[in-house]
């Protein structure tokens, strides 16, 4: 069943001739009630075959159609900057649908926001206009956007419970606080040395119960459709990953399957490094053991991330990751 804040997409039938009442073929609506929605009211904007969005009064016995709004004619997709922040609000500044309503900007309401949403992201939308004639961005989207870290939503959390949305960068302190994990995984797996850095990659062919159950359980916590896991392990302070940009950036197929990437750090405390790809502007986070690292596209996008060497080897101890990728279920 609907419920009262869902947003449908119709087409105005059968118009009175007065405009006080009307239907809006929709195909959603009309499979869950088997008929057509039903507005009445003051309908003078209006006309047959008209393109509409709206939502739907679920109390009622029939679908009654609320909140119309016109969708634009001049092309459904529109492109956008992010002008001003406002609680409740945001306006965005899109020329191409400015100049049909005497350059004013286009409003988002509440529930049209990204929960990433920031001054100065570019979107993707489409174009509505109100009932007073006002154009309004619905099925908003934040398209690639440079984003410096003052801009990205960084989260240091004790503990954590939902989808990492596509600007996010999350730190989650001891996802798993068990003490003995690195000895246990170090048991379980078998590793071989990489050709890029001086980490090694797990050949996980012996029992991998411990590995699976991390793996389960962030996969819980970030609300994540697994696509892949792998596992690393840095024997001493001067072992060290490159930085880089996970695969899926680069590759369509892989995007099809993967928009988050994870990292839970276990055994020594080894900072993981985020750095701009276009400023070089970096920023630390220590993984100390049972900690884990969200981040969504669009932080993959503008930020090349990698493990730095130390000075000495016996800098620290040695350190396992495991690192996951797949689509968040947002």
């Amino acid at each position: 069943m609907p419920s009262s804040i869902d947003v449908f997409t119709g087409v105005v039938k059968r118009l009175h001739e007065r405009k006080k009442y009307c239907y809006i073929e929709c195909p959603r609506i009309s499979e869950v009630f088997g008929r057509d929605a039903y507005a009445k009211g003051d309908l003078w904007e209006l006309e047959n075959n008209m393109k509409v969005e709206f939502c739907v009064d679920t109390s009622a016995d029939i679908p009654m159609a609320k909140e119309i709004e016109i969708v634009f004619a001049g092309g459904e997709e529109h492109v956008g900057k992010v002008k001003s922040m406002h609680p409740t609000h945001a306006h965005v500044c899109c020329p191409e649908v400015s100049k049909h309503f005497n350059g004013i900007d286009i409003f988002i309401g509440q529930r049209h926001m990204p929960s990433a949403l920031f001054e100065g992201a570019v979107v993707q939308f489409t174009a509505c206009i109100s009932f007073q004639g006002y154009p309004q961005a619905h099925n908003v989207q934040i398209r690639g956007l440079d984003i410096p870290f003052s801009m990205m939503v960084t989260r240091v959390q004790p503990s954590w419970e939902r989808a990492v949305s596509s600007c996010e960068l999350v730190v989650v302190r001891n996802l798993w606080p068990e003490g003995d994990t690195y000895e246990r995984l170090a048991r379980e797996v078998e590793f071989l040395p990489r050709l890029r850095g001086t980490h090694f990659e797990g050949v996980r062919s012996r029992d991998v119960g411990l590995f699976n159950e991390v793996v389960d359980k962030a996969c819980r916590v970030f609300r994540l459709r697994l696509a892949t896991a792998k596992i690393f392990l840095y024997p001493n302070g001067q072992s060290w990953r490159p930085l880089h940009q996970d695969a899926h950036l680069f590759s369509p197929a892989l995007q099809r399957t993967q928009d988050t990437s994870i990292v839970i750090s276990f055994g020594a405390t080894r900072s993981l490094i985020f750095e701009h790809t276009r400023t070089q502007e970096a920023q630390e986070f220590p993984m100390s053991n049972g900690t884990a690292v969200a981040f969504g596209s669009s932080v993959n996008r503008h930020y090349r991330h990698g493990i730095s060497s130390l000075p000495l080897p016996d800098a620290c101890g040695p350190r396992i990751s495991i690192a996951l990728w797949g689509t968040s279920e947002r």
